[in-house]
């Protein structure tokens, strides 16, 4: 009697556990839905860093519910201090543990406006709500290996060379998103 006692627990403790851990990933997912709904967001990236005390380079993120993202921002249109354009960024998001995180490339030309790197945007990003996001941005560069006009024809596959990505701007730049609501 006492043996089938045990032998009663064990099975209901292994039941309880394997119950547990088949609703792990939808208990995450619910977390996770919380804190960020796929859709159009306002970014604010604080130029502070960059020697623009008090002001904010605006942008659009577009976070899809298939995990892709598009983004632009206002160094797109050219017009600053830099004088450089740069593409839109294309990307891909995940969940992560404190929230998400955005991975997206673009293209960066000069003032004539031939392409010289491929430039890799890291955000992790967190929120208490699904209105507001706030965290970091690191930028990480990759030269084309040949000078103007043959750069575009000479910029390397950066998926294949992502390990070869060096840091480019300064690290952890502040930013905040805010949802674009109706």
């Amino acid at each position: 009697m006492k043996s089938m006692r045990k032998c009663n627990s064990v099975r209901s403790a292994i039941l309880s556990a394997i119950v547990a851990l088949s609703l792990m990933p939808s208990m995450a997912a619910a977390n996770h839905s919380r804190l960020v709904v796929p859709g159009t967001w306002y970014l604010a990236l604080d130029a502070t860093p960059y020697g623009l005390e008090g002001l904010s380079l605006p942008g659009l993120v577009a976070l899809h519910a298939d995990r892709t993202v598009l983004m632009s921002d206002a160094g797109d249109f050219g017009g600053l201090p830099f004088g450089t354009r740069d593409s839109a960024q294309f990307g891909s998001w995940k969940y992560t543990r404190g929230g998400i995180k955005v991975v997206a490339l673009f293209l960066k030309a000069d003032s004539a406006g031939d392409v010289m790197a491929w430039y890799r945007v890291e955000l992790s990003l967190s929120g208490r709500n699904r209105n507001t996001l706030k965290g970091t941005v690191n930028v990480f560069t990759r030269s084309c290996d040949r000078p103007a006009p043959f750069a575009a024809f000479s910029c390397p596959d950066p998926i294949e060379t992502a390990g070869e990505f060096v840091p480019a701007d300064l690290p952890d730049v502040p930013v905040i998103l805010r949802r674009l609501r109706p």
